[in-house]
């Protein structure tokens, strides 16, 4: 899997979790949206701890992988802190709870996305840049080199008009 492809999987996977928990937050019952926020924290942690391994994922995207890792935490302790009757422990704190927490993780994965999408866009108009560099180039060399000159002999021209 190449660097480009490892990015946009891990930033897409982190904005896809955010929103399987904003649909679940409002689908689901209480017990079932407190396992999927805790499956879901532990899903972030995993995909961001992994894609933080990748060499050359650039500042932005670590310091964008922060808050993340973050809310994957708050997800697994607010999971099951809720869950064993801690401080707002009644089913719409969940839901609400669930829901700012997968907005955040979906706003934060389409950020990473876009940021993915500007650097290609980036590298490609270097690319292009490039290779209209290189055809400019080549089209002057072409204009540039000297052209072989037709020189019509007077001797012949007159042969050929007499033979004919």
């Amino acid at each position: 899997m190449s660097f480009a492809s490892a990015r946009f999987t891990s930033t897409l996977l982190t904005a896809i979790v955010g929103a399987v928990l904003g649909v679940g937050a409002f689908s689901l019952s209480a017990p079932t949206e407190r396992w999927l926020a805790f499956g879901g924290g532990c899903a972030v942690l995993v995909v961001v701890a992994l894609a933080f391994l990748m060499p050359r994922r650039g500042a932005l995207q670590r310091a964008l992988d922060l808050p993340s890792v973050l809310i994957g935490v708050w997800l697994i302790v607010a999971s099951r802190a809720v869950e064993s009757g801690g401080a707002g422990s009644s089913p719409d704190a969940v839901k609400w709870l669930t829901l700012a927490s997968g907005a955040a993780l979906c706003g934060a994965g389409l950020v990473g996305l876009l940021l993915h999408e500007m650097g290609l866009e980036r590298d490609l108009g270097r690319v292009a840049d490039d290779s209209w560099t290189i055809t400019a180039i080549r089209a002057r060399e072409d204009e540039s080199s000297p052209k072989p000159l037709m020189i019509a002999d007077p001797d012949q021209d007159a042969l050929s008009r007499t033979a004919g």
